[in-house]
């Protein structure tokens, strides 16, 4: 299995093994973001797509904001379907947890970073 992008519809193979985004979208992030991200990341694998237990909660905690927050600048206010979500809170769709709190998020750190969103 080919390592990509966990942004959402991103199939982009042009990324570092240990980070869940490909470089146009992990420039999308906020610096504070990334240097959370690349500190706590798992040696040798994605700690997204591995489940791993090195990889720790609060970094895949900051790994699903991140793709929320990539989300919500490309596509906007999003809202995941019912059907998508199981019954712990995950989206099948967008692929985090507890997607409409990482959302909230995901706006206030757009604002606070002035972080640009597609029209």
């Amino acid at each position: 299995m080919t390592h990509a992008c966990h942004a959402n519809g991103c199939e982009s193979p042009d990324l570092h093994p240990e980070i869940p985004f490909c470089k146009k979208h992990w420039g999308m992030l906020p610096k504070p973001h990334q240097e959370k991200l690349w500190k706590g990341r798992v040696k040798g694998e994605c700690g997204v797509c591995e489940d791993t237990e090195e990889a720790t909660k609060e970094w895949r905690r900051f790994a699903n904001l991140g793709i929320a927050l990539i989300c919500f600048l490309e596509y906007g206010q999003h809202d995941c379907p019912a059907s998508l979500l199981d019954s712990q809170g995950f989206c099948w769709g967008c692929g985090i947890q507890d997607p409409k709190v990482a959302y909230e998020q995901s706006e206030k750190i757009a604002k606070k970073y002035k972080l640009k969103r597609r029209a």
